[in-house]
C-alpha cells in the first residue's frame, strides 16, 4: 500500500471514529472489487447495488441507498455521509432538516432546480454504531460511485464532508486543505465543502459554505 493510499484510508478511518466508529485490519486483505465488472447503464447499475452484498454492512441494512431520480442530464452530484437509520429506512441518501438546508442551496444558491443535480452517497449501506471497519467495507463501495460520476458525467462533482472527500480524492492534503478548492478528478470538476449536517452542528461555518456554492455555481 502506497504511503498516499495510507494516509487516505487514515484519514477515512479519523472521520468515521469521530462519529462513533470503530475500526480493525484485516489479517487477510481481499480486493473484492478487483474483477467486479459494472454495467454502463445507470438502471442497470442500480440494480446491481441494491442487491450488493460485497461486505458486512449489507447483513443490517433495510435498503442500499443508491441516489436521487434521474430525469435530465446532471448539473452537480453531490456525495454525501453513508446514510443514516432514518435515512436507510426512509431509502432516501439525505434527509430532515439536512436535506432543506442541500434544497435551498440547490434552488437559492446555485438556481437550480432537483432536477439537475443528483445527491448520492460514499458508502451506500449504514454503519450501524460500533460497526467494526475494515478495508473491504471502505473500498467495497468505491467502484459503484465512479461508474455513476463515469455514467452521469455531472458538470461538477462536489463531496460534502470530510469521509466523502477521503472516499473520492487521492490526495495527499486533507479535506480542510483541500475544501473550497477546485480539484481534477478524471477530467471532472470537483469542489469539496462541508455536509449539510456537520453545518446544522457548525452555523458559524455557513458563510464559507456559501462561498464554495458560488464557486460551484461558476463551474456549471
Amino acid at each position: 500500500m502506497s504511503s498516499i493510499t495510507q494516509a487516505i484510508k487514515l484519514k477515512t478511518l479519523y472521520s468515521l471514529k469521530a462519529l462513533g466508529y470503530e475500526y480493525i485490519d484485516e489479517i487477510i486483505h481481499k480486493n473484492v472489487n478487483s474483477t467486479l465488472e459494472l454495467p454502463d447503464n445507470i438502471s442497470e447499475l442500480s440494480n446491481m447495488i441494491l442487491q450488493c452484498h460485497l461486505c458486512e454492512l449489507s447483513k443490517t441494512r433495510i435498503n442500499a441507498i443508491v441516489g436521487t431520480s434521474i430525469t435530465r442530464d446532471i448539473k452537480v452530484m453531490f456525495i454525501v455521509d453513508p446514510p443514516s437509520m432514518v435515512e436507510d429506512e426512509l431509502n432516501q441518501p439525505l434527509s430532515g432538516k439536512a436535506m432543506i438546508m442541500l434544497e435551498d442551496i440547490v434552488t437559492k444558491v446555485l438556481k437550480l432546480q432537483m432536477q439537475d443535480i443528483y445527491i448520492t452517497n460514499a458508502l451506500k449501506c449504514k454503519i450501524p454504531t460500533n460497526t467494526i471497519l475494515n478495508d473491504t467495507i471502505l473500498s467495497a463501495c468505491n467502484p459503484y460511485l465512479f461508474k455513476q460520476i463515469q455514467i452521469l458525467k455531472p458538470n461538477v462533482i462536489v463531496p460534502l464532508g470530510a469521509i466523502s472527500y477521503n472516499q473520492l480524492i487521492n490526495s495527499d492534503k486533507d479535506f480542510q486543505s483541500n475544501r473550497g478548492k477546485l480539484l481534477n478528478l478524471d477530467n471532472f470538476k470537483v469542489l469539496a465543502s462541508y455536509s449539510p449536517t456537520y453545518l446544522l452542528r457548525n452555523p458559524s461555518l455557513k458563510k464559507q459554505a456559501h462561498s464554495d456554492m458560488l464557486y460551484v455555481k461558476e463551474l456549471i
